[in-house]
């Protein structure tokens, strides 16, 4: 029994070493530090790198992270015959609300992504629900119709991670709006049905752009009608940054001036930050790894409702009243979390 724990260990120690080699190696371009280049792009540029102690993330690589790598892969094994038999016992059809069985199931999944997940990689997850004053924005007489709203149409989140969908999943159940190429992708393409999801062309023109933010307004007024069908979430950046700013919102989620639920990922990292804005995930997941300990905050907002107030005390933050909405929405979500925009 002494060998088989002996070899056991040998063996996940040459495989972390490996595979820490692999995601060093994927990594290099992001060590290289140019403060010219870097200064003038810093919702984009990588703060944490001159943080990065190989020493200790080699002793990361050797004992925690080929373990967390197979506990990893085996949830994401689960959560997809999950998500199969789940498919196959509700009948389900795409989008509508699930039955008591099917939304049993979907908390299920989700469940297993957004507690068991981050508890594999390490991640301690604080979730803070701050009871903001929204009067500057919305006007005194804000509440009353922010209280006639039980279910938000859309959910809106910065984006920064790869864990960025399973942070958003702790707060609320969403369906995704995934690019088009999802769709016919196993795994991810059924899965993001199951929940609901959407799945839009990022090449498209601008009439095909049109018809999608109209399909995604009809979505949300379905989501304020049918009791049980999940809010869609988007991250209305429309890319990712390296998690210290807020990049301006694009026009998709609130074109219907329907109601907002804004949740801030917020994620505090001593080493390596999770956020793949200009590395690969695959190597940086490796890398990410390899610490011992990673910490996120998720800023869980009130509902916004948009207001006449809204419109005609702040028309001069855009000549559209989305443009406006959108202003608003990130103004508040910075406020919230201390954290700054950046255009």
């Amino acid at each position: 029994m002494e060998e088989v724990f002996i070899s056991i260990l040998k063996w996940n120690a040459i495989i972390g070493t490996c595979l820490f080699a692999y995601g060093v190696y994927g990594n290099r371009a992001v060590k290289n530090w140019d403060e010219d280049r870097d200064s003038k792009y810093p919702a984009y540029r990588r703060y944490d790198t001159k943080n990065w102690n190989y020493l200790y993330l080699y002793l990361g690589a050797i004992t925690l992270m080929p373990v967390r790598a197979f506990l990893g892969l085996l949830l994401t094994v689960v959560v997809f015959v999950h998500a199969c038999f789940t498919a196959l016992t509700t009948f389900h059809r795409f989008p509508s609300p699930h039955n008591w069985w099917g939304k049993l199931n979907v908390s299920l999944g989700s469940f297993m992504q957004s507690n068991v997940l981050p508890l594999i990689v390490g991640c301690h997850v604080t979730v803070i629900s701050p009871q903001i004053d929204y009067s500057f924005w919305l006007g005194k007489d804000y509440k009353p119709k922010m209280m006639e709203v039980k279910n938000p149409s859309m959910v809106v989140s910065n984006h920064t991670s790869w864990l960025d969908p399973y942070m958003v999943s702790r707060v609320i159940n969403v369906g995704y709006l995934a690019k088009k190429s999802c769709e016919t992708t196993p795994i991810i393409g059924p899965f993001i049905k199951i929940l609901n999801g959407m799945f839009i062309d990022r090449g498209a023109t601008e009439a095909q752009r049109e018809k999608q933010i109209k399909d995604i307004e009809e979505r949300q007024e379905l989501v304020e009608k049918l009791s049980g069908l999940p809010p869609l979430c988007l991250f209305a950046e429309g890319g990712t940054s390296n998690g210290h700013y807020l990049l301006a919102f694009k026009k998709g989620a609130f074109a219907a001036l329907k109601s907002i639920k804004a949740i801030v990922l917020d994620y505090r990292m001593n080493t390596v930050s999770p956020a793949y804005d200009v590395v690969q995930v695959v190597p940086l997941v490796i890398i990410q790894l390899c610490q011992f300990r990673q910490q996120a905050v998720i800023y869980d907002l009130p509902i916004i409702v948009p207001t006449d107030y809204l419109f005609e005390t702040h028309k001069d933050k855009g000549t559209e009243k989305w443009e406006i909405y959108a202003w608003a929405v990130r103004d508040i979500m910075s406020k919230a979390a201390n954290m700054p925009t950046n255009e």
